[in-house]
Formats: C-alpha cells, sequence, structure tokens
C-alpha cells in the first residue's frame, strides 16, 4: 500500500501528483469497460491503492479484494460481471446508474445537456482531445477521471521546470473542476450503483471506494490551494 503524503514541498508534491494520477487512471479504465482478464489480475496488486490515512477508504480497499476474489473465484463471474456492467452502466437494467454528469446535474436529468458543454469546453481549453475511436461524450465519468489524471501529470512537468506559477494554475483548475464536474454529482452516482448492483459485489465495492476518494481528493485539493 502506498502512503500519499498530503504535504506542499515539491518532493511530496511530485509524489502525490504521481500518486493521484495511477488512481484517477485506476478508476477511469473501470468505468470505461467491462473487466478482462487482465484487469482483474492487476486489481489483485496491492500497488494499486494509495493510503490517504483514513479508515473508510482502508476499509474500502478490503471490501474491494473480497469482491475481487469472488469474482476470481469461478471463470464465469467473467460474464457475470459483464452483464452487471451493462445492467448498470449501459442502462439496459432496472436500476442503472447512468455514468453521465448531465443526466445528474443537466436541467432535463439525460445526457449531452450543460453539463456536456462545460467539460467539453474545458477540455479544449487545456489541449485534451478525445479520440474518435471514443463514442462517450465528455461528460462520462472515465472521461472526467482522464482529465483529472491528465492534470496530475501536467503538475508533475511543471514541477520539473520548476514552474510555481503553472503548478499553481493547475491545482486550482483541479479544485475547481472537483468541485463542479466531480464532487457534485459522483457520490450520488455512486450511491445509486451500490443500490443496483447484482449478485457480484465487485461494482458496489468499486463505487463505495470512488465515493471515498472523490470526496478525499477534493479536501486534499481545498488544503493543498490554501
Amino acid at each position: 500500500m502506498i502512503r500519499c503524503e498530503m504535504s506542499s514541498d515539491t518532493a511530496n508534491l511530485q509524489k502525490t501528483s504521481q500518486r493521484r494520477a495511477k488512481m484517477y487512471d485506476f478508476f477511469s479504465r473501470i468505468y470505461f469497460e467491462e473487466i478482462s482478464e487482465e484487469s482483474l489480475a492487476l486489481l489483485r496488486q496491492q500497488d494499486n491503492q494509495i493510503d490517504f490515512g483514513d479508515a473508510e477508504l482502508a476499509k474500502g480497499y478490503v471490501n474491494l479484494q473480497k469482491s475481487v476474489d469472488q469474482v476470481a473465484s469461478d471463470e464465469d463471474n467473467l460474464e457475470e460481471l459483464a452483464a452487471d456492467y451493462a445492467s448498470l452502466f449501459l442502462g439496459i437494467g432496472r436500476r442503472p446508474a447512468h455514468p453521465y454528469e448531465s443526466v445528474y446535474l443537466g436541467s432535463e436529468k439525460i445526457a449531452m445537456r450543460e453539463p456536456y458543454h462545460e467539460v467539453a469546453k474545458i477540455y479544449f481549453t487545456e489541449g485534451l482531445s478525445i479520440s474518435d475511436e471514443v463514442r462517450e461524450p465528455e461528460d462520462h465519468l472515465a472521461l472526467e477521471f482522464e482529465f483529472m489524471a491528465n492534470l496530475c501529470r501536467k503538475i508533475e512537468e511543471a514541477l520539473r521546470k520548476d514552474d510555481a506559477v503553472e503548478v499553481t494554475r493547475l491545482l486550482n483548475l483541479q479544485k475547481s473542476f472537483s468541485e463542479k464536474h466531480l464532487i457534485s454529482w459522483i457520490p450520488d452516482f455512486c450511491d445509486d450503483v451500490v443500490v443496483g448492483s447484482a449478485k457480484l459485489t465487485f461494482y458496489s465495492a468499486i463505487a463505495a471506494l470512488t465515493k471515498r476518494f472523490v470526496v478525499l481528493d477534493n479536501q486534499y485539493l481545498n488544503t493543498a490551494t490554501n
């Protein structure tokens, strides 16, 4: 388990940015597509974990490992997990959890509304382009997490260049994005995932971990920018 020290000095900020990027990448992959055998094997690696010294997050990791072991215990469970993914995130289940910000915050509660346009503009401003192969709108949860990971890597680059002004700008951008486009809807989304989860506990465990991480990272950004 990696311990992430929330410090403002350069060395620790570099490490923190690397580890935050890793976590955001991790969650982005989880929500972007169904779990493969290779992904399942990676999930069993302990270095996916970052310790914020938080008991709830630590408990979330334990529950995730139990759910991964549950899936790995039977080869048929990968198919069951794929069915869970489709039921929850592709909108074919009785209690879907739509992974789009617009569904939660848009005035019409449907995809590709105001939040979609807002995040697309932010991505464009920061030079992040979405591949033509990606058939999800910009306010998909996985893409918002990818954006945060991208900003973490930009912070690392700015630190290497001793560009304090750019580091400050990027941290403030992350804080603003977290508050307006993550913490504002992801906890509710995660609650919906827990309610809608089926026989396997994998996605409910992931949702609980996601919710706690997003809350803690928002707290970190508020501290780092003060």
